[in-house]
């Protein structure tokens, strides 16, 4: 059972990679199933994932190390936490993009297109994605409370397309880079 909850896992973050490439080339159609490049895709987007949230891990680490843990550590590693998690969404889009993980990797440059794309715009399309998905979250609870069965089913399904709607909508905020 773990076994087809983990491939499941990884067949939907793949699948979601090639929706964020399909957004940012503009396309109406919906990408094909591969299971063997949406797992290895998402093996990938783990991979960025990871390095993206490494970085700032060690410098939390050595903040906290050589400064301890005062207001300024905290402040520190609060920006240089959100830096990072923008620079991550940015590194999944080149990824989708290039198909290359030198290229998402490239800490630099995925900094870097937040600033072509605007980070007004980043931070409002994130916000608008997650109010959107709060909203129907908040109506399946309500409607798991009159009948259990039909809310989970609901909402698992709402999660997967969930996931889909955020990487279409990441992949066309990243078609403006």
């Amino acid at each position: 059972v773990v076994l087809v909850v983990i491939i499941g896992a990884l067949l939907v973050s793949g699948y979601g990679l090639d929706i964020v490439k399909f957004g940012i080339e503009r396309r109406e159609d919906g990408p094909s199933i591969d299971i063997v490049r949406q797992i290895l895709n998402a093996i990938k987007v783990i991979i960025v994932t990871f390095v993206y949230y490494l970085v700032p891990a060690i410098i939390t680490w050595l903040l906290h190390a050589l400064l301890g843990r005062g207001i300024l550590t905290s402040i520190i590693v609060i920006i240089i936490g959100i830096i990072f998690a923008f620079a991550q969404f940015m590194a999944v889009c080149r990824l989708a993009k290039t198909d290359s993980l030198g290229e998402a990797l490239a800490i630099g440059e995925a900094i870097g297109d937040i600033s072509k794309i605007g980070m007004l715009k980043v931070l409002l399309t994130i916000i608008a994605v997650f109010i959107i998905g709060f909203i129907i979250v908040l109506i399946f609870i309500l409607i798991s409370r009159l009948n259990s069965a039909i809310g989970g089913i609901l909402l698992g399904l709402f999660s997967v397309y969930f996931i889909f709607f955020y990487n279409r909508a990441i992949g066309l905020l990243y078609s403006d880079a």
